[in-house]
């Protein structure tokens, strides 16, 4: 057989072995194959934009914290926390302004008859808490201390723990303080 015959050969076999037969179902699928599709490519275009729109978001939720009116506080917070307990720290990043600046924002409970609340913890409030933390911190499995400023500021709770070991530390030394005063008075006075 020549070359010509041999592919005849096999054209005829694959005309007798292979039909196209038009089936309704399959047309049905294919159809809706072709609009989900087009639906899935008009989600991906979808979440393309959504994800676009959260970028600027958190860029105008960043640049909100940074014109805080509390921001030059914040940053004198950190600067205390960073010499206290991490002098190494590099960097004030979001998540430690962020819980910086919502103790700092926070308002006392109302008071009826009072319209203006109060700021329920003030810089200094906090960066006793921050001493408070570095006195005695607890640690992890590895040794590292627990006493990160947004572990410290998270919420009040943890802000007002770490204030009482401020307090339990501070109460002792300025009893101390109180105490040596008075016999300096003391002593003073019979001389």
């Amino acid at each position: 057989m020549t070359a010509p015959d041999v592919e005849n050969a096999y054209e005829q076999a694959d005309q007798h072995r292979l039909r196209l037969v038009e089936c309704p179902v399959c047309e049905v699928k294919d159809r809706q194959m072709q609009s989900i599709g087009i639906d899935l490519e008009n989600l991906e275009a979808d979440v393309k934009a959504k994800n676009r729109l959260i970028g600027r978001l958190k860029s105008d939720l960043v640049n909100e914290r940074r014109d805080s009116p509390f921001h030059a506080d914040a940053q004198a917070i950190y600067e205390y926390w960073r010499k206290t307990c991490r002098p190494g720290a590099r960097a004030f990043g979001e998540d430690r302004l962020k819980a910086v600046l919502g103790r700092l924002n926070e308002k006392k409970d109302k008071v009826p008859g009072v319209k203006r609340r109060e700021a329920a913890y003030s810089p200094r409030f906090i960066c006793e808490a921050v001493k408070g933390s570095s006195i005695d911190p607890s640690r992890d499995s590895h040794g590292v201390p627990w006493n990160d400023l947004e572990l410290i500021c998270r919420d009040s709770k943890h802000l007002e723990t770490f204030h009482d070991a401020y307090k339990a530390w501070r109460w002792p030394e300025a009893a101390y303080e109180a105490r040596s005063g008075l016999y300096d008075a003391w002593v003073e006075a019979r001389t």
